[in-house]
């Protein structure tokens, strides 16, 4: 599996989206990276329904991978990640009595995965209900599992080959997969989830 650090690729005055994209797309050309392949991430958000006054409402995301097309990612609030066939899709449509669809309709990413010995680095588009939300930037390592041993090596990759100004976020605290203690594509997903939530915000 390796370690993966996601990102929001910001877009500076003067700038289109468009073409900060074009410019990470030109430099890993350039580097030598080799295109394999477009990718592509759904997240939709569900919301629970009070069963009473004092109940707390919490909200699940549901989010599809083409990485992994069988499986689907179940996220609660607080980095809880139930990782299930994809067939999951079909139970959240009988919880209509508990959990409904919140407004803002389904988040997309897509984009083009490229590769570079040990690296693969995805760059995408972020839509929201078919608006425009920012620019994603996946950086994974392969040969290593362990986040603090190679998270100061994605962060050099990413500033020396994506852009100077990149900024990693922090290293996650503590990893979903509690049992094993190492890096999962559920930790990955997460990351994904924040900076979802954050371009919403923004």
């Amino acid at each position: 599996m390796g370690v993966t650090a996601v990102f929001q690729l910001n877009v500076p005055d003067g700038k289109t989206s468009q073409q900060v994209m074009e410019s990470a797309q030109k430099k890993l050309d350039f580097v030598g990276a080799q295109k394999v392949s477009s990718w592509n991430i759904d997240c939709e958000a569900f919301q629970s329904l009070p069963l009473s006054a004092e109940s707390a409402i919490t909200v699940m995301y549901v989010m599809h991978n083409s990485e992994y097309p069988f499986l689907t990612f179940n996220l609660i609030e607080g980095s809880t990640c139930m990782v299930a066939h994809s067939s999951f899709d079909l139970l959240m449509a009988k919880l209509k009595a508990f959990y409904v669809p919140r407004k803002g309709g389904k988040t997309e990413l897509k984009g083009t995965k490229y590769e570079y010995g040990d690296f693969t680095v995805k760059v995408g588009s972020v839509t929201q209900a078919s608006n425009f939300k920012g620019i994603i930037i996946e950086v994974h390592y392969l040969p290593c599992f362990d986040v603090n041993g190679c998270w100061n090596l994605i962060n050099e990759f990413a500033t020396m080959v994506i852009d100077r100004t990149i900024i990693l976020p922090t290293i996650p605290s503590s990893l979903i997969d509690v049992k094993l203690d190492r890096f999962s594509e559920a930790d990955t997903m997460n990351q994904y989830l924040q900076c979802i939530n954050s371009m919403k915000k923004s």
